[in-house]
């Protein structure tokens, strides 16, 4: 699906507005997605390169922006100075997303093993390191750049190249999620300890069971749900 939705970007705006609304999104988190898209919008990529007054750019969505509750650190002020920085030290940014397949730094992490394996065979934390510095000047790191690459950097990638990232992004780190989503892995058994380390994969593939799950109870009445749902209704608790 975010491959999918990565290809449709790319179509109706082009590879490198496709690339900077990914971004802009990304940092908005949950709450400010879409007014950081609007400004992505009407402020293309090359502007931000130049330079923006960031202080009338938050003013000019005021009403828009979801204030309550956020962590001052994810202000959107905060997170316009970071991207801000980030494109005037890289400014051509996305054609170097694009061309890192063809240096072979998107090689992949090997079928069938797990995730501690995994990362150690395809130097996936060198290649966090190495991303890190080159795609965004070490500006964005942790846990926010881990969910820029699987949300915008690897789907962006393998619709515009065809690449299989499959397993890259299953075994990538999880990036920023609900700590009630890290909770109910670790009562899966899916992770929690070193050998088997939290990873985006998982944690999609429970979100997207969710979906379902929620989607099934709202088109059935309690009593008709399988016994077994009853059960993990009572035993798995995620507030989203």
């Amino acid at each position: 699906m975010k491959v999918h939705f990565a290809a449709l970007r790319i179509a109706r705006l082009g590879w490198t507005a496709a690339a900077h609304h990914a971004a802009l999104e990304v940092l908005g988190y949950k709450r400010n997605r879409a007014p950081m898209l609007a400004t992505a919008t009407v402020h293309p990529l090359t502007e931000w390169v130049e330079g923006l007054d960031l202080t009338a750019l938050v003013a000019e969505r005021k009403g828009e922006w979801r204030m309550q509750g956020i962590r001052p650190a994810n202000h959107p002020l905060g997170r316009f100075h970071q991207y801000q920085a980030w494109v005037r030290a890289r400014p051509n940014w996305p054609d170097a997303l694009r061309s890192l397949v063809a240096s072979g730094q998107f090689g992949g992490a090997p079928h069938g093993v797990a995730t501690a394996s995994a990362r150690r065979q395809g130097e996936i934390p060198q290649l966090r390191k190495r991303w890190s510095g080159e795609l965004t000047a070490g500006v964005l790191s942790g846990s926010r750049f881990d969910t820029l690459v699987c949300d915008g950097f690897l789907p962006l990638v393998a619709a515009e190249t065809k690449a299989e990232l499959a397993m890259l992004w299953f075994h990538w780190y999880l990036g920023d999620v609900p700590d009630g989503l890290r909770k109910a892995l670790v009562m899966l058994g899916l992770a929690g300890h070193p050998q088997v380390p939290f990873c985006h994969g998982w944690a999609q593939g429970f979100l997207g069971w969710l979906a379902e799950r929620e989607a099934r109870a709202s088109r059935w009445p309690t009593e008709n749900l399988p016994e077994l749902d009853k059960h993990e209704n009572r035993s798995v608790s995620f507030a989203p």
